[in-house]
């Protein structure tokens, strides 16, 4: 999976003490225009939970989110796999009763 920066995120901590009150007003007075401008398009209102790259952690959840991504691929895969066995099932079944019918058609005779 390959990172991008997608998203601007910013700790309320670093917010309070380097910025002025008024500064950060107008922060939040952007964000919750880009935030109300973005729900009457009707895109959704997303909450996101962060992981800071430098975690020991980071690699395995990394990892984690990777396998979500791939699943529905693989699940996709999966059906198709069932679905085709199914198929082949049932044309064995099909030909071994039609043998078999031929074969006891040919001890009847």
């Amino acid at each position: 999976m390959e990172l991008e920066d997608k998203y601007f995120v910013l700790k309320y901590e670093d917010i309070e003490t380097i910025l002025t009150t008024e500064e950060q007003a107008q922060l939040f007075r952007m964000a919750r225009m880009i935030r109300f401008i973005r729900i009457e398009r009707g895109k959704k209102d997303n909450k996101y939970v962060v992981i800071n790259q430098d975690e020991p952690y980071f690699p395995e959840v990394l990892k984690l989110m990777e396998e979500a991504e791939q699943a529905p691929t693989r699940a996709e895969d999966t059906a198709q796999r069932r679905s085709q066995g199914a198929k082949d099932g049932w044309e064995i079944r099909r030909a071994k009763q039609a043998k078999n019918e031929e074969a006891h058609h040919h001890s009847a005779e």
